[in-house]
């Protein structure tokens, strides 16, 4: 019988230590909804942009028990968005020590999710421009060249600005003497 509890205690959670539930409500609940909806185009799960408009509403790391309390999903849909973040760098994972217990906060930038995208942009552009005098003539090469040039403008701006948002990031990071 001695040996029923220590199994039960194993599978308890730290009450002491566990945050508080911080259920969205009203405004909140829309912002959640519309990164949601927005992001999915971008080739972000739906539950992933809930949970990264969630976590970014959050100071502290969130429990994954209250991730899915919290936006009504199950915790293996949690997880797999939580993962999804992760993988993409939107999210960051911790955990508490002595405990299974598994932590997720917003990662430093959203950029990372948008990257494949704007690889995408820039190779359209590229290949839009490399091929368009080949393959069409006066006005229709002229069109091809301006989204061309378009693709390639905003690939460029883009990453130009990650790249000083990192340097700006990583300057902050250093010790300073």
């Amino acid at each position: 019988m001695r040996h029923k509890y220590i199994l039960d205690i194993h599978n308890t959670v730290n009450i002491l230590n566990r945050l508080p539930d911080i259920l969205p409500v009203g405004n909140q609940r829309d912002f959640i909804d519309g990164m949601a909806s927005l992001l999915t185009p971008w080739g972000v799960p739906a539950t992933a942009g809930r949970l990264y408009a969630y976590l970014l509403l959050r100071e502290e790391p969130v429990s994954l028990e209250q991730i899915a309390t919290n936006l009504d999903m199950s915790k293996a849909g949690a997880w797999n968005a939580a993962r999804f973040l992760e993988h993409t760098n939107c999210a960051r994972r911790s955990t508490e020590r002595g405990s299974k217990r598994v932590f997720f906060r917003l990662g430093n930038d959203m950029a990372p999710c948008m990257l494949d995208q704007l690889r995408s942009l820039g190779a359209i552009g590229r290949l839009m421009r490399n091929m368009g005098p080949d393959i069409a003539e006066g006005a229709i090469d002229e069109r091809m060249q301006r989204i061309a040039d378009s693709c390639l403008t905003i690939e460029r701006m883009v990453t130009q600005e990650m790249s000083r948002r990192a340097a700006e990031a990583n300057a902050e990071e250093l010790p300073q003497d």
